[in-house]
């Protein structure tokens, strides 16, 4: 394996905003494009194999990008929608009763040039971040340290109280310990 040197990890980030760019360029392209086949034809396949997973089961997209696109296709597809927005959804039947209403609304979409997938997600989704399980990442990183042997049950402990653990803490936690064990003891 050839040394990293700081030449080469530039040469990575480069390589990564490249492909950045290039998928959003054409998740842009495809979206404009997308909705209107899917208008024109009543043909959703090419959005299912966007959505989907390839060959191998990789998926197609990136989590991220997947979510957004999974809310836009929602939005501008005549077509029921099965599974989850937020990991993966298929299209199945076309709304035949609701399809003029899609049609107008993609029209409308697609008569602003600017309109892709980015300025429809800009005003419409808020992409929450997924909230951090602090207590599994510390009794993990916790039960590794002990299990490992690099630190004792009494140096994790310090190393809790540095980052802001009182004693009130420990004896009040020590408290409820011990009224959980006389519950069970009962």
């Amino acid at each position: 394996m050839a040394k990293t040197t700081i030449e080469t990890l530039i040469a990575s980030i480069n390589t990564i905003r490249e492909s950045e760019r290039i998928s959003k360029a054409e998740l842009s392209k495809f979206s404009r494009e997308a909705i209107a086949f899917v208008i024109e034809t009543k043909d959703v396949r090419p959005v299912n194999m966007l959505l989907g997973v390839d060959e191998t089961g990789k998926a197609i997209l990136s989590p991220a990008n997947r979510r957004i696109a999974n809310r836009f296709f929602k939005e501008f597809t005549p077509f029921s929608v099965e599974g989850d927005v937020d990991s993966q959804i298929i299209f199945g039947k076309m709304k035949g009763k609701q399809f003029d209403k899609y049609a107008d609304k993609v029209s409308a979409f697609l008569a602003t040039p600017d309109n892709d997938i980015w300025s429809w997600q800009k005003d419409n989704v808020q992409m929450e971040p997924k909230p951090v399980d602090y207590v599994s990442k510390l009794t993990k990183a916790t039960e590794k340290a002990l299990k490992d042997g690099h630190v004792s049950a009494i140096d994790a402990l310090k190393a809790v109280m540095a980052g802001g653990i009182s004693v009130d803490d420990l004896l009040a936690l020590t408290g409820e310990l011990a009224a959980q064990a006389q519950e069970k003891a009962a």
